[in-house]
C-alpha cells in the first residue's frame, strides 16, 4: 500500500514537471499563432 502511494506520488510529480516544462512552449506557439491571425486580419 505504501508503494503504491509512493508511485502515485512520484507520477504526479513528474506530470508537474512535466506540465512546468511544457507550459512556456505552450503559450509561446499560442502566443504566436494569435499575431499571425491578427497580423492576417490587417
Amino acid at each position: 500500500r505504501v508503494s503504491k502511494t509512493a508511485a502515485a506520488l512520484h507520477v504526479a510529480a513528474v506530470f508537474v514537471e512535466m506540465d512546468k516544462a511544457l507550459h512556456p512552449v505552450l503559450s509561446k506557439k499560442i502566443f504566436m499563432l494569435e499575431r499571425e491571425e491578427l497580423s492576417r486580419d490587417i
